[in-house]
């Protein structure tokens, strides 16, 4: 179903495995999606205003003062950003969204690199 799974989320945050595969990882960015996953993630980071948050950014209307927030994680800082979850979009469609948002294409440049090819003007 389409239930969030909090038991298997807290397990997963609660013993550490997040943190450890994300300091192995080594990514510029996270995306936190859904707002169950945010408050886990917000709890499980320390990020207390995130985690009482109700708002999750659009990907419509995406407003990076929402959206970002910087993190400590394996001794590096690192930015998650908090959207709402695409269930029920194909990829495509959630390429074509991504790629007509301006102003999160330009959060993106910024974070992973102006010169990433993975982010381009349609």
């Amino acid at each position: 179903g389409d239930a969030f799974p909090r038991r298997a989320v807290a397990r997963c945050l609660g013993q550490g495995f997040l943190r450890e595969e994300i300091a192995v990882v080594d990514p510029k960015l996270i995306l936190v999606l859904g707002s169950g996953a945010a408050r886990a993630f917000a709890r499980a980071f320390g990020l207390e205003a995130w985690a009482r948050s109700t708002v999750t950014a659009s990907l419509t209307d995406f407003d990076p003062e929402v959206a970002l927030q910087h993190v400590q994680i394996g001794g590096e800082t690192r930015v998650a950003a908090r959207l709402t979850h695409p269930s029920g979009m194909t990829r495509t469609s959630f390429q074509k969204l991504v790629a007509s948002n301006a102003p999160l294409r330009s959060a993106l440049r910024e974070i992973l690199g102006s010169t990433d090819r993975h982010i381009h003007d349609q």
